[in-house]
């Protein structure tokens, strides 16, 4: 993913902690996420808290319970832990 993609500033934001929901200044993920144009997509085979943010330069941001990372537009899985579904 590219240095200055959309979801790294978000990550950026929320000190690239993935369990931080809010920024110094109060603002939530999902806040951010949508301010800055993304689109977001619940699993659908999952509970409602597993869903992703995509954005228009490639980028993604995965959510699932109290975590986050960075992630792909085409699957699921977290960038921190890469492919685990055999892509």
């Amino acid at each position: 993913m590219e240095t200055n993609s959309i979801a790294r500033r978000i990550s950026s934001m929320l000190g690239d902690d993935g369990q931080r929901w809010t920024t110094d200044d109060g603002r939530y993920l999902d806040e951010i996420a949508a301010e800055l144009g993304g689109t977001r997509r619940r699993e659908p085979l999952r509970s409602d808290d597993h869903y992703r943010w995509t954005f228009y330069d490639g980028s993604a941001v995965t959510c699932h319970g109290g975590y986050w990372d960075l992630g792909y537009q085409d699957c699921w899985c977290w960038e921190g832990e890469g492919h685990t579904c055999g892509r």
